[in-house]
């Protein structure tokens, strides 16, 4: 819409501007050429055969012409900075979009990460809680000898500082 109506306005600039501003051109078809009070046909000085009617007739299509000139111009300048406000909308918008789009994306790879943290978390709890059934039923038994028990406690106690971890990093990654 706004390029129909910039190419229209430019077309009457074309129009208006081809007439130029000292070529007028009367209602019955006659061109003449205005310089200061000086009105010419075909370069020849006709201002004296003229009568009052046909010069004011003539100076006031011209003062039309330049009225129009004025109003092209005017209506050119306001589209240009119609345009200009339009661009830095536009950049603006795109700006941003491109802030939420980060955004978005920054809020979706801490969401990939709590998920992994929070598996992290649930196998290790789950590794300790198995590793604690097999070494109580182990004991129950009693086939463990004191060195093994020793070393399934040292493995449980390991198996607890990584739930610990994992948890902790959970809630580091939750804040």
């Amino acid at each position: 819409m706004m390029k129909l109506e910039k190419w229209w306005i430019c077309l009457s600039l074309g129009f208006v501007l081809s007439c130029g501003s000292e070529r007028v051109i009367t209602a019955n078809g006659v061109v003449y050429n205005v310089k200061g009070t000086t009105i010419l046909q075909d370069g020849k000085d006709v201002t004296a055969s003229l009568s009052e009617e046909e010069t004011a007739e003539i100076k006031l299509t011209l003062k039309s012409y330049k009225a129009d000139e004025e109003a092209v111009k005017k209506r050119l300048k306001e589209i240009k900075t119609r345009e200009k406000e339009l661009k830095k909308v536009e950049a603006q918008a795109l700006a941003k979009r491109k802030a939420l789009e980060a955004e978005q994306e920054a809020i979706e790879q801490k969401a990939k990460e709590q998920e992994k943290a929070r598996d992290a978390f649930l196998k290790a709890k789950k590794r300790f809680q198995n590793k604690k059934e097999r070494f109580e039923k182990l004991k129950e038994k009693g086939k463990l000898s004191p060195k093994k028990t020793t070393k399934w406690e040292t493995k449980l106690e390991a198996l607890s500082e990584d739930v610990k971890s994992t948890k902790e990093k959970l809630n580091n990654l939750n804040q």
